[in-house]
Order: structure tokens, then C-alpha cells, then sequence
């Protein structure tokens, strides 16, 4: 029995000294390792350096307001700092208003058409879209993922968009005139428009109709909005494109802030067409941004707008259009684009930023419409909505029939269901253009 004890107790203290060994073991390797890893951690310097190289200098997102911004400096340069005909050219002005008030015009053309200028613009407009949807097609036809590199398709529209820009400079600076000498203000209004609703449906299950209501159906269980969100998202490059470029085209580069913000928008729209089949290309604050420089454009632009005609003795001091495009965008804003649920991932943040976003909405039309336009003029706040949404379901039924019909009779990933769904796309849309010409006064 004495030696079973003594024999137990060796064991124990043998078991006890390879355990602190092992232990000992462990942790000098977890030494080693902390020792590895903070020798593996740069130096500040290199860490600073490597984030802006990341972050910055390789960010085509960066490139993009960059480069964009620069551009409008020397727009603003070229186009007279802010002078209309930019200094030098005999515009129209709204001379079509003066003779006729209920007549809509847009003031921006040469008073006499140059005929080089009509060949110019309409040559630019239509090389430019046929080069850009060329290439669309070809890049959707290869079928590529989304990555975060360049491919050849995206440094084609990149160049392209950059011949077409020194193009549309030249033009603009020899000739002035844009697409708008020819084609009716409603037209150009209506392409925007169109435009800024296509796109609702292309984020329609991200952040449904209103508040946050629509992503899964829409009216009814039959209508699936995933059906018709993919439908929009596979096939809109064809029309949209389209459309930036008609009014990349449509107006010339006139320099007043307005203006400058609408081609500051135009810019930035055609490096998201350079950016297709790239994880930018879908950035949800990127894309959210696009959709908002529609809000100041506008209303700066009818600013300007009542600005030139009162020096034309021609309208009020205080027509109230600024407020129904500037809050009609801000309306829409709180009602659809600010339940995208993505942007911010905190729930609470999210709910806090919405309740700010509205909070300032209501104060800040009470003030205006108090203070400015009086309040028997508050209905100009919900008129832009109404068109929108009215627009919006009108796309939205439309385009689930003639989608449904365009699937079950063309083959899937061929040319002949793109034809299709782009034909499909520009019925669709042109129906959508009708209010606009009586809104407008054709």
C-alpha cells in the first residue's frame, strides 16, 4: 500500500511538470505570435499611405467627382462665368412667352439657327448613342460578373464618353446651340423625368414604393416586384443611356449654377455607364447621390428662371416654382429613396436620419411657403410627387405585362429578347412623356 501511495504521487508530480511544460510551451508561441503580428503591423506612415492609395488614388468613385468637377470649372471658364450666351452669343431668351404667356420656352438657343450647329450637335448625339449601346450590348452579351477592375467595355465608354465630351466643348463653343434648338422643352423635361422613374424600378425591391411598401408585390400577390425589378435591371442600360445622352446633348453648356448642376449630373451619369458590370457601378450612396442632384438642378434652375424673366418683366417675384421642384425632389426623398434599407446598417441610426430627413422637410416648407410663397401656394409641394407616382405605377403595370410577354416568346440571354425588351422599354417610357406635353404646353 506504501508504495501504491508512492508510486501515485510520482505519477502526479510527473503529470504536473508536463503540464506546466506544455503550458510553458503555449504560452511562448502565443508570445511568438504577438510578437509576429505586431512586427507584421507597417508603421503608421506606410498604414496612411496604403489607406489613401486604397481609398483615394485607386477609388474610381473618386476619379469620378474629380474629374467631373474639373470639367465644370473649365465649363465655367468657357461659358462666360455665368453669362448667358456666354457672353457672346444672341440667345432667344423668352421672347416665344413674351408673345404668348401660356407658352413654356426654353430661353437657351440662338435666336437664328446656325446650320452648322444643327449638323453638329445632331451628328454628336446620334454617333454617341450608337457607339455607347454598341457596346453595351456587346458587354452584356459576354455575360461578365461584377468585379472591382476594369474590363475592355468599360474603358471603350469611358473613351467614348471622353471623345463625345471634346466633342459636345467644340460644338458648344463654335456654334452653341444644343438638341434643345430642335426638340421641344417637354422633350427634355420628359427624358429627365422618365429617367429619375425607370430608375425607381430598378431599385424597386430595395426600397419599395412608399415607405419602404412594395418590395415584394405590387397591387396584388400575382404582380411580383422581384419579377419586375430584374426585368428593369437586365435591360435598362438600352434606354437610360439613351437618355443621358440625349441630354448630355440637349443643352449647351451654359454656365450658370443651374446649368452647372445639371451638367455636373450629366458627368457623373456617364461614369456610371463607364462603370457598368462594376461593384461601384451598384455603390448604394453613389447611386443615391446621382438620383439627388436632380433636387438643387431644379430648383436653382427655376430660380434662375424666374431671375431672367423678371429682368424681362415677365413674372412675379415669387412664382413658388423653385419650392415645387426643390421640396416636390424632397418629398420623394422622405416618401421612397430614404427607406433604402442598406445604406445605413444600425437600425437605430437609420430610423434617426429618417426622422431628421423628415423633420426638416416639414420645417423647412412651412418656413418657405410661410415666409415666401404663402401658403395658398403649398399645393406646388405634392405636384411633382403626383406625376411621379402616377408614372411610377403606370411603369410599373406596363412594363409586368409586356415583360411577361416578351420571356415566353424570345429565347433567354439572346439578342433577339434585348431587341425586345429595349423596344418594350421605349413604348413604356414614351407613353410616359404624354403628361409632360400638355403639362408643358407641348
Amino acid at each position: 500500500a506504501e508504495r501504491l501511495v508512492a508510486a501515485n504521487a510520482v505519477g502526479r508530480i510527473v503529470d504536473n511538470e508536463a503540464a506546466a511544460a506544455a503550458e510553458d510551451k503555449l504560452k511562448y508561441a502565443a508570445e511568438c505570435d504577438v510578437a509576429a503580428a505586431a512586427a507584421a503591423v507597417p508603421p503608421l506612415p506606410t498604414r496612411i499611405k496604403n489607406f489613401v492609395w486604397r481609398r483615394v488614388v485607386m477609388n474610381k468613385l473618386v476619379w469620378a467627382w474629380v474629374s467631373s468637377a474639373l470639367i465644370i470649372l473649365i465649363l465655367w471658364l468657357l461659358g462666360g462665368r455665368g453669362t448667358p450666351g456666354y457672353g457672346r452669343f444672341a440667345i432667344r431668351h423668352f421672347s416665344g412667352e413674351l408673345a404668348d404667356p401660356k407658352r413654356t420656352e426654353y430661353a437657351y438657343a440662338l435666336a437664328a439657327d446656325a446650320p452648322l450647329g444643327i449638323v453638329l450637335s445632331w451628328f454628336g448625339f446620334v454617333f454617341h448613342t450608337a457607339m455607347v449601346l454598341g457596346i453595351v450590348q456587346q458587354a452584356q452579351a459576354s455575360r461578365p460578373g461584377y468585379t472591382a477592375t476594369f474590363r475592355w467595355f468599360n474603358w471603350a465608354l469611358l473613351g467614348v464618353n471622353a471623345g463625345a465630351l471634346v466633342l459636345k466643348v467644340v460644338q458648344s463653343q463654335l456654334t452653341y446651340n444644343g438638341l434643345s434648338a430642335q426638340l421641344p422643352l417637354w422633350f427634355g423635361t420628359a427624358t429627365v423625368a422618365s429617367f429619375l422613374i425607370l430608375v425607381h424600378v430598378v431599385r424597386l425591391v430595395d426600397r419599395g414604393i412608399v415607405f419602404g411598401f412594395g418590395q415584394r408585390y405590387i397591387i396584388s400577390r400575382h404582380v411580383l416586384a422581384a419579377e419586375m425589378s430584374e426585368f428593369a435591371r437586365k435591360y435598362h442600360a438600352y434606354v437610360i443611356a439613351a437618355m443621358i445622352i440625349n441630354d448630355f446633348w440637349f443643352h449647351p453648356f451654359e454656365s450658370t449654377p443651374g446649368h452647372l448642376l445639371g451638367e455636373l449630373n450629366d458627368l457623373l451619369l456617364l461614369w456610371q455607364m463607364a462603370l457598368i458590370y462594376t461593384v461601384d457601378h451598384r455603390n448604394a450612396w453613389w447611386t443615391l447621390a446621382l438620383e439627388l442632384i436632380v433636387l438643387p438642378h431644379s430648383a436653382i434652375i427655376a430660380l434662375n428662371r424666374d431671375a431672367f424673366k423678371r429682368d424681362m418683366n415677365l413674372a412675379t417675384p415669387s412664382s413658388g416654382v423653385s419650392g415645387m421642384f426643390g421640396f416636390g425632389y424632397l418629398l420623394i426623398l422622405v416618401v421612397t429613396q430614404m427607406w433604402q434599407g442598406h445604406l445605413i446598417k444600425r437600425r437605430w441610426l437609420r430610423w434617426a436620419t429618417r426622422a431628421f430627413v423628415a423633420i426638416t422637410f416639414v420645417v423647412s416648407v412651412g418656413l418657405c411657403y410661410g415666409l415666401l410663397y404663402g401658403f395658398a401656394r403649398i399645393w406646388q409641394v405634392v405636384s411633382i410627387p403626383a406625376i411621379t407616382y402616377g408614372l411610377f405605377l403606370y411603369f410599373l403595370l406596363t412594363f409586368s405585362l409586356l415583360s411577361r410577354i416578351v420571356t415566353a416568346c424570345t429565347p433567354r440571354n439572346s439578342c433577339v429578347r434585348s431587341a425586345a425588351a429595349a423596344v418594350v422599354t421605349v413604348i413604356v417610357v414614351g407613353g410616359s412623356f404624354v403628361p409632360y406635353y400638355f403639362i408643358l404646353g407641348g
